[in-house]
């Protein structure tokens, strides 16, 4: 039986999404902050005058993406069961496709290894040739509404993206209705340092390009149609726009244009994914940690020295402080042994560097990536060395395969939707195959 989809029921499914996104809005700045290398709180810090940042988690990440690093991603098409369509010129337009789209799908990974999961977006452009009509672009992972009782991303029945669109891309899409304009709002805005804070005034002026709608792009993939609403346009009690989805595949299932990247996920709940950030994120606070701790300590390790009251002057104080080399200092003492004497200095506790080895060797516990594929010297011998490269490659492998698989749907998702744009236009080209 179909349900309809009315806005009250899109705004009740954006509530449910904003509130859930909510609830991990801190971790997740924490988790972009470390890669950023911007670990510290500039509002929070104060108990110690300096303050040490490690690029451990940016290491971590990029290490990652140094093993999944693709030059130029591509794909083979076969033939199916039916034997539908010509898997040669399908296979040419997929490959010509991707060729363009390797910075983002290495942003999408970045993102798919900080935060849960990723995503990518295919989104059609003004370019005058038919196949590079579609773009693709990385998205993160709170702005794509899922249907969290799903147990599979194919059984869900809607997908959508929460964004915001210009007030000139709004009245050229939508005609020109009588919008409530409203400031972008970042997601971390929140969180956002005085340092970092835009400028308000800027947004503020009177210039669509700079105001904007909250706009929900919904797919109901159970009635197989389309929606476009904002709480900016009578006052979300109607749609912006609904129609039938048009991208469909040779079965006639509705594609949508949003293609998932999980590189892990929950096992009871593989919707939501899991970061790899969050693995280290402890070992990363802890080495921040001792590394500011130590830093102070190394500030105040100065040479102090406590001299006997009286016995020198103002100018003899300042000939020994200006640190002349062959400096003579006349005092009128028999004896210097209680002249001067060195101020004693705490060392740093021993348990301190003991502690920082051990945060170390958890942190590296908790990548898969052995020590000498990140460039660190090891005494481990050839044996030891093969055993760990296997267990790398074996794990680099899996995540691979995940990206491989994203790739995969993307290109089967630019075929479908390229096929609706050269209908649309009653195009016929000639492309060339085998140099032919």
């Amino acid at each position: 039986m179909k349900y309809k989809m009315t806005p009250g029921l899109l705004k009740q499914i954006l509530e449910s999404h904003t509130e859930y996104w909510d609830d991990y809005k801190h971790e997740l700045y924490r988790y972009k902050s470390a890669y950023a290398t911007r670990f510290w709180d500039k509002k929070a810090v104060g108990l110690m005058s300096e303050y040490v940042q490690t690029s451990d988690a940016y290491g971590y990440i990029e290490s990652y993406i140094a093993s999944l690093f693709s030059k130029n991603p591509g794909v083979i098409f076969k033939a199916g069961l039916k034997g539908r369509g010509d898997t040669k010129k399908a296979q040419a337009l997929a490959n010509d496709f991707l060729m363009n789209q390797r910075k983002e799908i290495e942003n999408a990974s970045r993102l798919a290894l900080i935060y849960p999961m990723a995503f990518m977006k295919l989104m059609p452009n003004m370019n005058e040739d038919i196949y590079k009509r579609i773009s693709v672009c990385s998205i993160a992972p709170w702005e794509v509404i899922l249907d969290r009782d799903a147990k599979r991303y194919e059984d869900m029945r809607f997908v959508g993206h929460h964004y915001y669109m210009s007030m000139i891309d709004a009245r050229h899409k939508f005609g020109n209705k009588e919008y409530e304009p409203i400031e972008k709002e970042d997601y971390f805005d929140k969180f956002r340092s005085e340092e970092y804070e835009r400028d308000n005034d800027f947004y503020e002026q009177d210039f669509d390009y700079y105001r904007y709608i909250e706009i929900v792009e919904l797919y109901d993939l159970h009635t197989k149609q389309m929606y476009f609403w904002s709480p900016n346009w009578k006052m979300g009690e109607k749609f912006l726009l609904s129609e039938e989805i048009p991208f469909r595949d040779p079965q006639n299932n509705a594609v949508i244009p949003l293609v998932p990247l999980y590189y892990n996920r929950m096992p009871d709940k593989p919707i939501d994914g899991y970061s790899a950030m969050r693995r280290i994120y402890d070992q990363i606070y802890e080495t921040n940690l001792i590394r500011t701790f130590q830093a102070n300590g190394v500030r105040k390790a100065s040479r102090q020295y406590l001299v006997k009251k009286g016995v020198l002057d103002e100018e003899q104080m300042a000939q020994i402080t200006s640190g002349i080399d062959g400096l003579f200092v006349e005092i009128d003492e028999e004896s210097l042994a209680g002249v001067m004497t060195a101020l004693p200095q705490n060392p740093t506790p021993p348990e301190l560097q003991m502690y920082y080895n051990q945060v170390q060797a958890d942190k590296d516990k908790g990548s898969i990536l052995a020590p000498f594929t990140r460039g660190e010297s090891t005494r481990s011998s050839a044996t030891e060395i093969a055993a760990l490269a296997a267990y790398t490659s074996s794990e680099v492998g899996r995540l691979a395969r995940e990206r491989d698989s994203t790739i995969e749907l993307i290109s089967a998702a630019y075929i479908h939707v390229l096929a609706i744009y050269m209908d649309e236009d009653d195009a016929k080209d000639v492309i060339v195959l085998d140099n032919r």
